[in-house]
């Protein structure tokens, strides 16, 4: 069999054309993966928009370094679209996004979104949507959603904001499910001490263990259980500004 020297030029031409053809399925991949994220926000915030406003209580369980908590008892209230308040018994530390809506602040800005592969758990296929604030001043800087295509419902949240990071797990049971509220939510957190409220910190410094870490992030789980919904029942305006009578 007799070898031909090949043309250099053709052996250019050849890399260049495959080199084109890869970038193109590359580039056009990415776009599905974008276009399929955009998808399922949209599908996921399209069931969430049938939630007009609840209110719900809570059961509130914090477990932070150095310090005994007591357990609180609170009241949660929302009316769409961004209205929201906390009364509660006594005190309870909570992450801002860790109750009632957490998505609301992820979901409702302007963002890009992003396939970032799927997952197993607890049995249910999930898929992770990494979703990226495009406002430069966000105090979210990047949070990833794991999602069940098929019921539209959130498993796990983990986000990471200018003051710390908070790994958000739900549970679901019916009938609330259906509008994407949880029956219980397990939120992780890292916080440096100056996010703190100055009760806490003042606490801190009481304590002969914490005054060698007052440097360090404090670490902290806060275990919420939802109970006695009341869904789209008409909540009048002022329940987000009127006084409390202790």
């Amino acid at each position: 069999m007799n070898n031909y020297p090949q043309n250099p030029i053709r052996v250019l031409l050849s890399v260049c054309l495959l080199s084109i053809v890869l970038y193109t399925f590359s580039s056009i991949a990415q776009e599905n993966k974008t276009t399929d994220a955009e998808q399922l926000v949209s599908a996921l915030k399209k069931k969430l928009s049938a939630i007009k406003d609840f209110q719900v209580d809570l059961g509130i369980t914090i477990e932070l370094e150095y310090l005994n908590i007591p357990d609180a008892k609170a009241q949660y209230f929302f009316k769409a679209p961004n209205k929201s308040r906390i009364i509660s018994e006594g005190f309870g530390l909570l992450p801002k996004q860790g109750i009632g809506l957490p998505t609301n602040d992820i979901l409702n800005v302007a963002h890009t979104a992003l396939i970032s592969g799927t997952e197993v758990y607890e049995g249910k296929k999930l898929t992770k949507v990494k979703i990226i604030p495009t406002d430069e001043s966000s105090d979210i800087i990047l949070s990833t959603l794991w999602i069940e295509e098929k019921s539209l419902l959130i498993y796990k949240i983990s986000t990471s904001t200018r003051k710390g990071t908070l790994d958000m797990v739900f549970s679901y049971a019916t009938p609330e499910q259906k509008y994407g509220l949880p029956k219980s939510t397990i939120v992780q957190f890292v916080l440096p001490q100056f996010a703190l409220p100055k009760s806490l910190t003042g606490d801190l410094q009481k304590n002969n263990r914490a005054q060698k870490d007052m440097k360090k992030d404090v670490k902290g789980k806060a275990i919420v259980k939802y109970s006695n919904y009341k869904i789209n029942k008409g909540l009048r305006d002022d329940v987000f500004t009127e006084k409390i009578n202790n």
